[in-house]
């Protein structure tokens, strides 16, 4: 299928190809072995830069300035297509696109190692039936399995609540062992607010979330400053202490997020500078003696909060809550990361919604693991 599509690509042409990932990569290999007679010029990304497989990676608004040195766009990635489609219309670009069947299928098979590697990760065999019914989900792109499972955990219904607050992040967790957290990702508040009454030793929630005056709710932020347990700390978790640009989202605040390419920009998005902090930076500066629980819903910066927090997280074996559901990457990585760099942890899957977000890992230090917890 992969040589169908190439074959599209007329004899003797320069090609530029969009998407410098594992579908890009794919194709120029098979064009490398295959198709001597095209000139590859370079990969055009949106997320990003540097080089790729010995190419140029070029970001996707110079294609305008460009158009004129190749003859044809080579589309291997299907990712806001809808509106790179305009774009390409706009410059009179010629161009071909990847079928959605190819794009899933090259996908599939480069990450089957590592994500059968990740779901070893779960010693539970219903964890790993669960971890494969959301890849199943998230590779074709179809949550009608998924949605069932969601209706008879949870009762999660098209028509009710579209995610469990109730054990959201805290599912696994040894409740009675926590006194000091470490909250990344508030946005609103809402998910705050059943801490005090599940954490009954609970002594104060440090709470990061550096957009926390503008997505506060007011009704939510009343009643949790009552409690006089919660810290608000204005900076983004991240693997330490900068400044680094912050692209609002402002169709879902919720997904507001550290850019993961300064360079590309998007009219949906406001940007700015925001500070962030790391987990072990954060503890040493203000003299915190032990976290026990870390939750983290951070937009795709998980991983590198976690490796800011790896001296933390070694001598303090707090419990971890970790979302995984942002990407590809993050939802294969971040488990065999954890695995590979916490010692005597038992990890736990959960899923709190009837489409693919809202994954969350657990790790709990196998001398808090109470195996009656589900």
């Amino acid at each position: 299928m992969l040589k169908d599509f190439i074959s599209q690509i007329p004899q003797n042409s320069k090609i530029v190809i969009l998407g410098a990932g594992i579908c890009g990569q794919a194709v120029k290999k098979e064009i490398d072995l295959t198709r001597p007679d095209i000139k590859i010029l370079y990969f055009v990304d949106s997320y990003k830069e540097g080089k790729g497989d010995g190419l140029e990676i070029v970001n996707t608004a110079r294609l305008d300035e460009l158009k004129d040195k190749f003859d044809l766009l080579v589309c291997a990635t299907r990712t806001e297509l809808y509106a790179l489609v305009e774009i390409f219309r706009l410059l009179n670009l010629n161009y071909i696109t990847i079928p959605y069947k190819l794009e899933q299928d090259l996908r599939v098979k480069q990450y089957a190692e590592s994500k059968d590697k990740a779901a070893a990760v779960f010693k539970d065999e219903k964890d790993r039936e669960l971890y494969n019914l959301i890849w199943d989900a998230k590779v074709y792109k179809d949550c009608t399995a998924l949605k069932t499972w969601a209706y008879k955990t949870h009762g999660i219904g098209i028509e009710s609540c579209f995610r469990n607050y109730n054990v959201h992040y805290t599912e696994f967790v040894n409740k009675d062992a926590v006194k000091v957290i470490f909250y990344g990702g508030y946005f609103d508040g809402a998910q705050a607010l059943s801490f005090p009454r599940q954490f009954k030793n609970l002594e104060v929630v440090y709470v990061f979330e550096p957009m926390y005056e503008k997505f506060k709710n007011k009704v939510y932020d009343k009643f949790i400053k009552k409690t006089g347990l919660y810290k608000i700390i204005e900076k983004g978790l991240y693997d330490k202490e900068a400044e680094v640009m912050y692209e609002e989202n402002l169709n879902c605040g919720g997904s507001s997020r550290i850019a993961s390419n300064p360079a590309s920009t998007s009219k949906d998005c406001n940007y700015l500078n925001i500070s962030t902090t790391s987990i072990d930076c954060f503890k040493k500066e203000n003299k915190i003696s032990k976290i026990d629980f870390i939750k983290m819903d951070i937009e795709g910066a998980e991983l590198p909060a976690l490796k800011g927090g790896i001296n933390t997280i070694i001598t303090d074996r707090p419990q971890l809550a970790i979302s995984i559901y942002h990407s590809f990457s993050d939802f294969i990585n971040i488990p065999i990361w954890m695995y590979e760099n916490l010692k005597d942890y038992t990890f736990r899957l959960g899923h709190y919604h009837s489409i693919t977000s809202e994954t969350v890992i657990y790790a709990i230090p196998d001398e808090l693991y109470n195996c009656s917890t589900k």
